[in-house]
């Protein structure tokens, strides 16, 4: 197992560890917000796309089962699929907002 290798459930019948690519993780600055402005903003069909990935995760999310002999495996799905939700949302979210403030 490598240092970049993450225990994803701590069950002891079910243990997943997930590679995890370190460089995925970079950072590039903008270097004006008009740059960064332009980059947040997303076309209607992308929104869309977005939307409809929320939509799909909300199902998965309202049909995940609760295992009464294992309810560290619903909390566990419900926290994932919730924060793919929260992360779609957060990017229609800035998307808006900069759409609402440029065009003020």
């Amino acid at each position: 197992m490598s240092n970049n290798s993450y225990l994803i459930d701590g069950d002891n019948e079910e243990v997943e560890f997930v590679e995890l690519d370190l460089s995925a993780f970079s950072h590039t600055p903008f270097s004006t917000q008009e740059q960064k402005d332009m980059a947040s903003v997303l076309s209607p069909i992308q929104k869309q796309f977005i939307q409809n990935i929320i939509a799909e995760t909300a199902v998965r999310l309202v049909n995940l089962e609760v295992d009464a002999d294992n309810p560290k495996k619903y909390e566990l799905g419900k926290a994932y699929y919730l924060g793919q939700i929260r992360a779609l949302q957060y990017l229609l979210d800035v998307s808006n907002l900069v759409t609402t403030t440029t065009e003020m």
